[in-house]
């Protein structure tokens, strides 16, 4: 009896030893500049008719592309280069992710809309002034181009833009929803 004890006491001890804090299903959260996507060379092409049954014609989508500093430029049409400017998106990740201005068509402003400090933490209220978001991690979301499996979602009220935003870890902003103004990714590039 002595000696089944030993063996599965010493078996408790040694796995109780090496878990660290991260084994336990406690997180300190997700690292925030995995899932901006808010890097040299990122681009997006994003729908706008609310619509995930058809491809837009080519000329009616969003193209999206980072050019520095926590900036997004949007345009509409077939390509980039020569498409119409539509809005942009200005975030300032300086202390966390946070979006500070926005052209989207018509809704214009700014504001800042918290979405997350430097680490993303499931369910975590972050407040400024009085925009606040909560953040919901190890998510899939659904868009017209794929099913992401490791997304985060910002749902955020009060001041700045309120709505609902989704970024893919290593991709960015995937969805964006707000009163007026529904994204949905159609092509990461």
């Amino acid at each position: 009896m002595t000696p089944r004890r030993i063996p599965l006491t010493l078996m408790v001890l040694t796995a109780l030893w090496g878990c660290d804090e991260g084994s336990t299903g406690t997180s300190d959260g997700l690292i925030t500049a995995d899932y901006s996507g808010l890097v040299d060379g990122a681009s997006w092409t994003w729908r706008d008719d609310v619509s995930t049954d058809e491809l837009p014609a080519e000329e009616e989508l969003l193209r999206g592309r980072y050019v520095g500093e926590g900036l997004i430029e949007i345009r509409r049409g077939e390509r980039f280069a020569d498409a119409a400017p539509w809005g942009f998106l200005e975030f300032d990740v300086s202390d966390g992710l946070a979006l500070v201005a926005w052209e989207l068509g018509d809704v214009v402003g700014e504001g800042r809309t918290p979405l997350s400090e430097d680490r993303i933490v499931d369910e975590q209220l972050v407040v400024a002034g009085r925009a606040q978001c909560v953040g919901q991690t190890f998510m899939t979301h659904d868009t017209f181009y794929a099913t992401f499996d490791a997304a985060v979602r910002f749902d955020c009220a009060g001041g700045g833009l309120p709505g609902v935003y989704v970024f893919a870890k290593t991709v960015g902003p995937v969805a964006i929803r707000t009163n007026s103004v529904t994204l949905d990714l159609v092509a990461p590039w």
